[in-house]
């Protein structure tokens, strides 16, 4: 808590959203609510990195070691000291070439996935895939390196277009 502002911190042990979640979060709302704070769901996001590997190349005790991270599923490496982003070991199909081994989730709320999306572009950036919008688009900067922006599953489903308006 600090002068106008109250941070609520969770752990970071789950994988997606489960009903004791949204129990909490409503909760926490509910309270909020009493003492008109206003949520700011721009100053939000996750930030995870994503490794591709094929399945006997797949080295995520290796990452945990190097970042000094913990287990949070098997395929999963977390901060212990809540600062740093998620390591996500990404399985491709053995058949498949490996050409970037590495690319970066940006996790926001509905609201903020467009912005990113918009103000990505206006950088430079491209949309490589929009055929899983409005759940995530990928993008790239001119030498090739992927972004995926992701937009929480965290309430009704709109539907905006695929790219920018």
């Amino acid at each position: 808590m600090g002068d106008g502002f109250l941070t609520v911190r969770l752990t970071r042990d789950l994988w997606q959203l489960e009903p004791r979640h949204i129990e909490l979060a409503r909760a926490i709302s509910a309270v909020a609510r009493e003492y008109d704070a206003l949520a700011d769901r721009s100053a939000v996001q996750e930030v995870q990195v994503a490794i591709a590997a094929k399945q006997d190349e797949i080295d995520v005790d290796f990452w945990r070691a190097v970042l000094g991270y913990l287990p949070m599923t098997d395929d999963n490496a977390v901060d212990p000291l809540g600062h740093g982003s998620t390591v996500w070991m990404q399985e491709i199909d053995a058949s498949k070439p490996l050409r970037h081994a590495m690319h970066i989730d940006v996790s926001v709320a509905h609201e903020q996935a467009l912005v990113r999306l918009q103000a990505a572009l206006a950088a430079g950036g491209r949309i490589v895939d929009d055929s899983h919008a409005p759940e995530y688009w990928t993008l790239a900067d001119r030498a090739g390196n992927r972004v995926c922006i992701v937009s929480w599953p965290d309430g009704p489903v709109r539907q905006p277009s695929k790219g920018v308006e």
